[in-house]
């Protein structure tokens, strides 16, 4: 009897027949069994075809990373565990990956990180995107080649929200669909994102380890990125870090310890959680409140420091006014609502800020200044019980800011009676 017909017809394979996605296929099928010891197998199989013939895995790619992507929102830890060390391969060889498929790479890699199943699979995610942003600014000429050799069709500009998606755009940490992207640009907003999500992570490990990678990544390769980008990076990127942690700081209202458990014990008095050894935490952060303040002064002194780095570029911007007014409201907000010490640590960074470039400063930008620290000292002294060592952190900083601005023929000049008649009235309170 004649052969049967090949897929797409004719008697031999046709130039479009994918024999690796058709093959893998089968591995993800057999995964969305109810089987855990099959899905086991399963894993550890695409493990192994990873490690032997990754090179030729080719046209299956998106099946696979999906796949490793759907196995870490399953959140069932030993298999979360294997599909990571997939991931690592993966990774170890990004240059193997085609380059419209690195997007998927960074959202899976953000899969991992948001999972709650456990804390070091979340903080090995946050270092994996750290390792492609290195590998992101080392490859940078390949990756320009590789996407102008690409046949894209282009779509308009979106928000960080519409054009990545990524862990925990969405309910449940599913996230929305999104585009593909474009340009290299395009291609580090996303991995951006990603750390912006985890920088909101519950956990505080992992926002702090998020916060440190967004920050330190951005420092090292924020060059590289085009005026348009840098619009999303401040706009979408850094001040809404500000707002999450300031949102979130401020629904952190209790003063209930947390503790962690070690491991097994005798249970006895001493232990929150009955037959569970506890750890002894820090005082300045044995409560929800307080590590969720210790955040928001990690999140407010890098994105001072960002723009200080950036400034010229952040100046530059169309909306460079209402950037600069929206960190003014953040550190207002921070004198007003956080502790003395985080207070202290953001009137640190707005005077080194405003040291780092006296010289530069606009005018608007020095009212912005005034203005919000007269708010902030006059609402905080207009209030019985205020915290005195914060508003005169606000006034010290203050002066300090004016000292250096003398040599700029009064540029500063404006806000000096405001904060003055702010000082008296401290003194009257403190009398």
């Amino acid at each position: 009897p004649p052969p049967p017909p090949t897929p797409g017809g004719g008697g031999g394979s046709p130039p479009d027949f994918d024999m690796e996605r058709r093959l893998l296929a089968v591995y993800e099928e057999l995964y969305r069994c109810q089987y855990e010891d099959t899905k086991a197998w399963v894993l550890e199989g695409l493990y192994e075809v990873l490690q032997s013939c990754g090179e030729e895995v080719g046209p299956a790619w998106p099946l696979v990373l999906a796949m490793l992507k759907g196995v870490a929102q399953d959140e069932e830890e030993k298999h979360v565990r294997v599909a990571l060390d997939c991931v690592q391969l993966i990774r170890t060889d990004c240059s193997a990956l085609p380059v419209d498929c690195l997007q998927l790479l960074l959202t899976t890699i953000g899969a991992f990180g948001f999972q709650r199943c456990d804390l070091n699979i979340s903080l090995t995610a946050i270092t994996l995107l750290w390792n492609i942003a290195d590998f992101f600014g080392r490859e940078r000429r390949a990756l320009l080649s590789a996407f102008s050799e690409v046949d894209f069709h282009p779509s308009p500009r979106k928000s960080l929200g519409e054009e990545e998606g990524g862990a925990g755009a969405g309910e449940d940490g599913v996230e929305a669909p999104h585009p593909q992207v474009h340009n290299v640009d395009q291609l580090w907003l996303v991995l951006y994102h990603q750390l912006r999500v985890l920088s909101v992570d519950p956990r505080i490990e992992v926002r702090h380890s998020a916060l440190r990678s967004l920050f330190t990544a951005l420092e090292t390769h924020g060059t590289v990125l085009e005026p348009a980008s840098w619009q999303q990076v401040v706009h979408e990127l850094l001040l809404p870090v500000l707002d999450d942690v300031r949102e979130s700081a401020s629904l952190a209202h209790s003063d209930e310890p947390v503790s962690k458990a070690l491991g097994v014990g005798s249970g006895g008095e001493k232990s929150a959680v009955a037959g569970k050894e506890m750890m002894l935490i820090h005082h300045s952060r044995n409560t929800l409140a307080k590590q969720w303040h210790a955040t928001w002064d990690t999140a407010f002194q890098g994105v001072t420091r960002m723009f200080q780095t950036f400034f010229p570029i952040i100046t530059a911007l169309a909306t460079a006014q209402e950037a600069w007014d929206a960190l003014m409201s953040h550190m207002e907000a921070v004198v007003l609502t956080g502790s003395h010490k985080v207070a202290a640590a953001a009137m640190g960074a707005v005077r080194d800020l405003v040291a780092m470039h006296i010289h530069a400063l606009p005018r608007p930008f020095w009212h912005a200044i005034w203005a919000a620290a007269e708010r902030a000292v006059c609402k905080a002294t207009g209030e019985a019980g205020f915290d005195a060592k914060a508003v005169r952190e606000v006034l010290r900083v203050l002066r300090e800011v004016q000292v250096l601005a003398q040599p700029e023929g009064g540029a500063a000049e404006g806000g000096g009676g405001a904060a003055e008649n702010a000082a008296c009235a401290l003194d009257d309170a403190a009398v």
